[in-house]
Order: structure tokens, then C-alpha cells, then sequence
């Protein structure tokens, strides 16, 4: 991208007129016209330097802007390189073989500990009523080790579920089916919050190629999200359209400071969170190559949306 004297848009090649999505009426409009969080982010990045920009947390570009003389003014050269493949390949590559290092760790000491906490307890049960009181608090002390060994590895869990998520299983699926499905699946938890649901689906079925299993885990996670944003009294919409849907509801929100990290591998805002659930969707989404994003409008009702690849 190539800017004049006064900051405005000479020229675009093709690849940025599609990566920044300006369609028309872009040449001599100055880049402050346009609201692209790529092109709001440039405007503070100095000649001569670089930086890598993270947009709603999932996607990373390169900006760098350079400078030449035109007729003995400067004039700004803006290069904008895509990261956001190459950074996430190197995340999950990074992250994965930590969890499958501390999996192993753990299980392979958890078994063993809890084999010798039960045989213990064996023991205990079988020395009878002798020392009741001594073998009753044994007992006792024993089984909450026992119970808090097989939390830990349900925690560890948690954290290798995301690894092994599989490769889809790509078939025809109607997201106005997936929905209605998963909404009802959901409708006693919502009723427990007292939760309403609007349904806003596109009168034909909306087709798509996914892994109809995977989406509904998906779904369900977003789904639980939701309810934890609104706690009780909320509602949540259900939008479908051509090639994707929208989960709205009205809950807390998303803080300003917080909206680029939440799809951060196990980011949490939460003091025992593990960050599971959106690292989960965020997989899911990614290998269906379906593009996603989740913010919070001026009014307060949180957008998760997802649009699907046109087969």
C-alpha cells in the first residue's frame, strides 16, 4: 500500500484490497476513513519501523512501513505481511508437547499413588473394629488424597482433551439443525437461569461441510460460556445466514483490555480457570477453516460469530 503526501491511499495491489477488505472508492480516501482494525493500528506505527499486530486474538500481521522521495516529498510505504497460520502452528507445536509431557508425568505418578493409597485402605477396612476410631480417620484421610489425586488428573485431562481433538469428518450439515439440536440439548440449564431464547434462523437450510459431532461440542462450550456471562435473566439469539451463525446474548461482556487475548491458548479471566473451552472451540474452528470472532458491542451483547468456508 502506497500513501500520498497527506496520508491517503494512492495505491493497493490486489492481496491488500482483499486481506484489508476495501472494495471500492479506496484511492486518494486517507486511511483514517476506513474502520479496519489493520489500517486503525498502522496509523500508529512510525516510519521506518515494524510491528506484529494481533487482531481479536487470532489473527497476527506484519506491518512495516518505509519511506521514499517523490518529487522531494516523503512518501509512506506500507508492506503488511500475514502471520496468523505460522503463529498458531508454532503455539499449538509449543504448547502440545507440553501437555503431552506433564500428562505423562502426572499420570504415570497418579496411578502409581493411588494403587498404594488403596491397598492401604484395604488394609485398614480389614484390621475390623480393633482401633475403629484411628481406622475410621486413616480411612477418611486416605480417601481425600485418593479423591484429590483423580482431580489432578482430571485437570491434566482437560489440557490433552484439547490435543487430541481429531481431524473433521466432513459431511453435509444444516447449522439451523445443529442449533435447534444443541439449543434443546441446553433448554434446562437456560430455564434454570432463567434464560430466553430468540431464534433469528434463515428460512432454508443453511449447508455447510463439517464434522457434525465436533461442531456440537463446539457449540456446547460456546453455549456454556454464554450462560457463565449472563449468570440469570439474560437472553441468548440464535442467528443463522448464508454460510455461518451468530450467538448473541447479554451478558457481562468483554473488557476493552482483555478482547485481543481471548482466544489465547488457555487464557482465563477466571482465578481457577483453565482456559479449556474457547482453546477447544478455537481448535475446532481452525480446522474446519471456518473464520470466527467474538466481541462485545456498545450496547453490551457479546457476538460470537461463525462463517464457514463457501464450498
Amino acid at each position: 500500500m502506497i500513501l500520498d503526501y497527506e496520508d491517503k491511499i494512492t495505491d493497493l495491489n490486489p492481496k491488500a484490497v482483499k486481506l484489508l477488505k476495501i472494495q471500492e472508492n479506496w484511492q486518494n480516501q486517507p486511511i483514517s476513513n476506513f474502520e479496519n482494525p489493520i489500517l486503525t493500528a498502522i496509523q500508529n506505527i512510525e516510519i521506518n519501523t515494524s510491528e506484529v499486530i494481533s487482531i481479536r486474538g487470532i489473527e497476527s500481521y506484519k506491518c512495516e512501513i518505509s519511506s521514499f522521495i517523490h518529487r522531494g516529498f516523503k512518501r509512506k510505504f506500507i508492506l503488511i505481511q500475514e502471520l496468523s497460520k505460522e503463529i498458531l502452528a508454532a503455539e499449538k507445536r509449543a504448547y502440545g508437547k507440553v501437555i503431552r509431557m506433564m500428562a505423562h508425568e502426572v499420570n504415570n505418578s497418579i496411578g502409581a499413588i493411588n494403587s498404594i493409597l488403596h491397598s492401604v485402605v484395604e488394609i485398614e477396612e480389614e484390621r475390623g473394629n480393633e482401633i475403629k476410631n484411628d481406622n475410621e480417620i486413616v480411612i477418611e484421610a486416605l480417601t481425600v488424597a485418593i479423591n484429590r489425586n483423580d482431580n489432578l488428573n482430571q485437570f491434566m485431562q482437560n489440557f490433552a482433551d484439547v490435543i487430541r481433538i481429531p481431524k473433521p469428518s466432513f459431511e453435509q450439515v444444516d447449522l439451523n439443525v445443529l442449533i435447534e439440536n444443541v439449543a434443546e440439548l441446553m433448554k434446562n440449564q437456560a430455564k434454570s437461569k432463567a434464560i430466553q431464547y430468540q431464534f433469528e434462523l434463515n428460512p432454508n437450510p443453511v449447508l455447510v461441510h463439517a464434522d457434525i459431532r465436533l461442531m456440537e461440542q463446539a457449540l456446547v462450550n460456546i453455549m456454556k460460556n454464554s450462560f457463565e456471562a449472563i449468570k440469570e435473566n439474560g437472553i441468548i439469539r440464535f442467528v443463522s445466514f448464508q454460510n455461518g451463525f451468530s450467538i448473541i446474548e447479554n451478558g457481562s461482556g468483554i473488557a476493552t483490555e482483555i478482547s485481543n487475548k481471548i482466544f489465547t491458548p488457555f487464557f482465563s479471566t477466571k482465578t481457577t480457570g483453565q482456559g479449556v473451552g474457547l482453546t477447544l472451540i478455537r481448535e475446532i474452528l481452525l480446522n474446519h477453516k471456518a473464520t470466527f470472532s467474538l466481541i462485545t458491542n456498545a450496547e453490551k451483547w457479546t457476538k460470537f460469530e461463525i462463517v464457514f468456508p463457501i464450498s
